[in-house]
């Protein structure tokens, strides 16, 4: 959905850009929270 790779995911994660859940071991975003941070990163790199 994003092409983003995993790492990138993740790195988002840990810098607070992009909020997300564990259920049991899985780490899970929502798909709303993630079009968020998607339209963020496409308005901040539109220019």
């Amino acid at each position: 959905m994003t092409a983003h790779s995993r790492s990138g995911i993740y790195k988002a994660i840990a810098a607070g850009e992009l909020q997300s859940f564990k259920t049991g071991k899985r780490r899970m975003i929502l798909v709303r929270e993630l079009e968020i941070w998607i339209n963020r990163v496409a308005r901040e790199n539109a220019r």
